[in-house]
């Protein structure tokens, strides 16, 4: 505790100066409340800059982002939220969001439920460490007890990278003791004289690319398998949920200055990072394009349809619900994902191999399948939005229903003050914990199991109402006001072609 004291007494300290300057220190709370000499504030607690160039951008928001401007008064302790938008260029990638967010742990209770907040809503998180500390046990327990908990509960993570910083910042000789290193394992050459300058740059640069693959190896064997259980479940069918780098951008800069470095471009991982977020960023657009193309291949599909009904017998053999009830209790393979689910409700309800079959032997039944299937696809897409949503809610119940618990201790908390308030509230804390402890976590967890029943049986009814809709509309009779349609065969064939190459599995 005493060094959380230290680090609420610092930013205490910090916020003090920022709007009193270093003179309100030695000031008593009377002095400061009664203050008359403050900053101005704008009124809405928002300011709007705009600049030319990123120099003037950087030179001019130090005062809110940074700690070592002591030249010039700081207003970073007081800020909640810096947001930099940039004109649109062919050179940065449309609708990519990038968040900075505190480190994990931060004593400050606001950015720390920012920082929550963000990330829950982050479809990839980056996790930057310096290369000294990518191995710590202290980081390793911060993210893991932390940080993915917080991107599991919310649902919308599907990839984390983890990136090793400064790996120019090493001592070889230090490094190969550690290691047990020799130049051979280096494949340094025997004959170079070790006094020489040739020498210790072969030697610095084959030391940071075997230290760089030791750790991604190391990094991978300690997260991967976490990271996979937390994101995954128990499922094993992806392998880019987790990636790591190791960078300098020290001898990045000194390439682009065209100065004398120990790496070349490429080694510095910099090009091979900037090729990973296109990939991200592809990947996600992809599934937009999907879900467009999916859409517009059904209607195409239902406008290519004969005006003749499929036969009374099939009509009447076909029982909608009973079918949709049947593949959401049936699966195969046991995926215990949302997204695991839906695609395994997706190859049940109607198969690859039916709609091969009808393709060629019934064209009619084959058009009015691929319909109902990219009306499937649509309803899940839907589904799994508002899933991510509902799971925040309900993960953030647990602690809610904890909260609301202790509420009325934590308003007498609020009363106590004078000398030894801290012990005192600590005590009433720990006694009202105490209390509660038998019942206040059981009826927690009862509150969050009883809402991912509901959500259960909603996902069931939606699923069963939307598609017996689809079946019916997608095997009944096309009413005659409909006999003036255009031809769409062309469309069709286009839309195949666009499903074959995006590999989405419609027609």
């Amino acid at each position: 505790m005493a060094a959380k004291d230290d680090e609420i007494a610092q930013m205490a300290r910090e916020k003090i100066t920022a709007i009193y300057g270093k003179a309100g220190l030695k000031k008593d709370y009377g002095e400061l409340v009664g203050a008359r000499e403050v900053p101005v504030i704008p009124g809405t607690g928002t300011k709007t800059l705009n600049f030319d160039t990123a120099k003037e951008l950087s030179e001019s928001i130090g005062c809110y982002i940074r700690s070592d401007k002591k030249s010039e008064q700081q207003f970073w302790p007081l800020v909640k939220r810096v947001t930099i938008s940039l004109p649109k260029s062919p050179a940065l990638l449309e609708g990519i969001v990038l968040v900075d967010l505190p480190g994990a742990g931060d004593v400050s209770k606001c950015r720390s439920d920012m920082w929550k907040e963000c990330l829950s809503q982050c479809s990839s998180v980056w996790i930057v460490n310096e290369m000294k500390r990518a191995l710590s046990e202290k980081v390793a327990d911060e993210i893991f007890d932390t940080s993915l908990r917080t991107i599991a509960g919310g649902g919308e993570c599907h990839n984390i990278t983890f990136i090793c910083t400064q790996t120019d910042d090493i001592d070889p000789e230090n490094f190969r003791e550690n290691y047990h290193i020799t130049d051979e394992d280096l494949d340094i050459e025997s004959n170079i004289d070790k006094d020489a300058p040739e020498y210790e740059k072969k030697e610095k640069h084959a030391c940071i690319l075997s230290r760089n693959e030791i750790f991604k190896e190391e990094i991978s064997t300690l997260f991967k398998d976490k990271i996979k259980k937390f994101l995954l479940g128990d499922e094993d069918h992806s392998n880019e949920f987790f990636d790591v780098y190791t960078v300098s951008s020290k001898e990045f800069k000194r390439i682009a200055q065209g100065k004398s470095t120990v790496l070349d471009r490429n080694e510095t991982e910099l090009p091979a990072l900037m090729e990973h977020i296109k990939k991200l960023y592809v990947s996600h657009f992809e599934k937009k394009v999907k879900d467009y193309v999916s859409e517009v291949s059904g209607i195409i599909s239902y406008l290519h349809f004969s005006k003749d009904a499929l036969s009374s017998k099939y009509n009447k053999r076909l029982q909608h619900k009973q079918i949709i009830l049947n593949c959401l209790s049936s699966t195969g393979p046991s995926r215990t994902s949302i997204k695991g689910q839906f695609e395994s409700f997706q190859e049940n309800f109607i198969t690859t191999d039916l709609l091969k079959y009808n393709k060629t032997k019934n064209e009619e039944k084959y058009l009015r399948l691929v319909y109902i299937r990219t009306e499937q696809r649509k309803v899940h897409r839907k589904l799994e939005k508002e899933i991510l949503q509902r799971k925040k809610l309900i993960y953030n119940s647990l602690s809610d229903s904890i909260r609301d618990t202790m509420k009325q201790t934590y308003q007498e908390c609020s009363d106590i003050t004078g000398k030894e308030s801290f012990r005192k509230i600590q005590e009433k804390l720990k006694s009202a914990i105490e209390v509660f402890k038998k019942t206040m976590f059981h009826n927690a967890m009862r509150k969050m199991l009883e809402e991912f029943s509901d959500l259960q049986k909603y996902l069931v009814d939606q699923i069963t109402t939307q598609m017996t809709t689809a079946l019916m509309l997608g095997l009944n009779q096309i009413p005659e006001d409909l006999t003036g349609l255009p031809d769409v065969s062309e469309e069709t064939e286009m839309m195949e072609r666009c499903c074959e190459s995006l590999d989405l599995q419609v027609f």
